[in-house]
Parts: structure tokens; C-alpha cells; sequence
């Protein structure tokens, strides 16, 4: 979708906007699509910092544990915790 509005480029208004969609999907119970919202937000969040420890990227991988715990994929929503957590804990020390 991004690089039809912004020419290829990622922005934060996009990787909200799919933020946005995953929330929605997850209170409708429909945690296969919100994982696939935030993996689509926290790959533009990435990309946007360049891989770097940034405070919006945790917070991505924190959404899709919250869905992989929907889907009762216990593993790999602790795998995303534990990211989210190991950046939190590198920007806010």
C-alpha cells in the first residue's frame, strides 16, 4: 500500500494506519489478520530505523504478541515480548 502513496517510501503514517487496522482486528477476535497488520507495520517501522533499537518498533512487536496470544501461539508471542522487552530496555536503558 506504501509505495503506491508515498513512492516506494516507508512512513510512519502507513505503519500506523496498518497499527490501526491490526487493533480493530484483534477486538474483533480475528487474530490471523491483526498479526498480519503489525508484521506489516513493524517491517515499515524497521525499515524506517534502519534496524535500530527505536521505542515504535517494541511497541510493534508488543501488538503482535498480543495477537500471536489470540491465536494461542504462546511461543511466538514470547518471542515478540522478549524482543519488545530487549528494546525497551536498550532505548530506555
Amino acid at each position: 500500500i506504501y509505495k503506491t502513496v508515498y513512492d516506494n517510501v516507508p512512513h510512519p503514517s502507513v505503519a500506523n494506519a496498518f497499527i490501526n487496522l491490526g487493533n480493530a482486528f484483534r477486538k474483533l477476535r480475528e487474530f490471523n489478520r491483526a498479526a498480519k497488520s503489525y508484521s506489516a507495520a513493524l517491517s515499515i517501522k524497521k525499515e524506517i530505523h534502519n534496524d535500530a533499537p527505536h521505542a515504535s518498533v517494541a511497541d510493534c512487536l508488543n501488538d503482535l504478541g498480543l495477537a500471536y496470544s489470540g491465536l494461542a501461539d504462546f511461543d511466538r508471542a514470547i518471542e515478540s515480548y522478549e524482543a519488545s522487552l530487549s528494546i525497551y530496555k536498550q532505548v530506555y536503558g
